[in-house]
């Protein structure tokens, strides 16, 4: 009788090595957030452009499809644009004028991913999980603040310099409100419920709607397209933990059941 006890305890044992897998049919959800850089690419390079911080939190699902393969989607609320500073000088027989304009462009998004992770374990609580899939989002405001400052200096007269600030909706009739791109990551799972993760968001749809794209005369460029990326980090917390138990956990189970 013992050794079957013995036999039954040393089976949980094993299960839990496994159970730290994402076994099929396991649903797993729980909250996100994080942070990183986010930045416009531009096909045809106008000007030199500077990240602003990328801050992203919401709420996470997972589906394990088969064990270890599992479905990721959820919803996060995110912060992209740019930043760019641009100077200009003006001289002639009656002086210099010297103009300096900062455009800090803030676009906020509601995002969708629907991503395909795999898990890798590499120890007894720790797995490497790569993902890979499209994202949905859509606009949900965002104001661009423009600040100019000219300085005005003649040749027979006292040197001025005026400072003005405005604000503007960085989705007007112009830019679009919705994004679609691709992402990927790495991420390390660690035990059942946590996982960090480092990836890229790689924008596909112009934020300048095709109608209202004209010729640039300075630059001498037609069409020029600007999409959103952003390079993020980010911790997850599962609040349930249908991916099961750690083998530590499980050892615990049969010394119990052999002494009864």
């Amino acid at each position: 009788m013992k050794r079957s006890l013995v036999l039954v305890g040393l089976l949980f044992c094993v299960m839990g090595v496994f159970s730290q897998n994402a076994s099929k049919g396991a649903f797993s959800w729980g909250i996100t957030a994080g942070a990183g850089m986010a930045d416009m690419r531009m096909e045809k390079k106008l000007v030199d452009k500077d990240p602003i911080a990328n801050i992203q939190a919401g709420v996470v699902v997972d589906y394990a499809i088969v064990d270890n393969f599992f479905l990721e989607s959820g919803l996060t609320f995110q912060r992209k644009g740019y930043h760019v500073e641009s100077e200009s000088d003006f001289n002639s027989a009656l002086g210099s004028m010297s103009t300096n304009i900062d455009r800090t462009v803030n676009l906020f998004y509601l995002q969708l991913p629907v991503l395909f992770n795999y898990r890798f374990n590499i120890g007894q609580t720790v797995g490497l999980i790569p993902q890979v899939g499209p994202y949905f989002a859509v606009g949900v405001g965002g104001k661009t603040k423009i600040e100019t400052e000219v300085e005005n200096e003649p040749i027979n007269g006292y040197e001025t310099v005026t400072y003005d600030v405005k604000k503007e909706d960085s989705f007007n009739d112009q830019r679009s409100r919705f994004d679609l791109g691709l992402r990927f990551a790495l991420g390390v799972g660690i035990a059942s419920n946590m996982k960090v993760s480092v990836g890229y968001d790689l924008g596909l749809v112009d934020w300048i709607k095709k109608e209202y794209k004209a010729f640039d005369e300075v630059y001498q460029v037609e069409n020029n397209k600007s999409k959103n990326g952003s390079l993020f980090a980010t911790f997850t917390y599962y609040f349930n933990q249908n991916k099961g138990k750690t083998i530590n956990e499980s050892a615990t189970i049969a010394p119990e059941i052999v002494t009864e």
